[in-house]
């Protein structure tokens, strides 16, 4: 979340990482949150408002799965 003049506006999402960004060692998982507009804005426009939370809930625990698969395969090629 950024604050944009008097609004905040949110810019990305993270899976995990540091709250302090400049926390050295420690890896920070992002989404490009550009890559998803299309798909937001599609989404908004024909959901109603109750409902656009439950599907970026969806949204978010899809992205969050995704992540974990990764880096579980990461984690696997180091072990074996």
């Amino acid at each position: 979340m950024c604050k944009i003049g008097e609004s905040f506006a949110l810019l990305g999402v993270t899976s995990w990482g540091i709250r302090s960004c400049l926390e050295v060692g420690y890896p920070d998982v992002y989404t490009r949150m550009t890559s998803y507009l299309q798909w937001i804005n599609e989404t908004m426009e024909t959901h109603d408002v109750e409902s656009i939370s439950d599907v970026l809930s969806r949204f978010i625990h899809q992205i969050t799965d995704s992540i974990m698969k990764f880096l579980r395969q990461c984690v696997k090629s180091f072990v074996d």
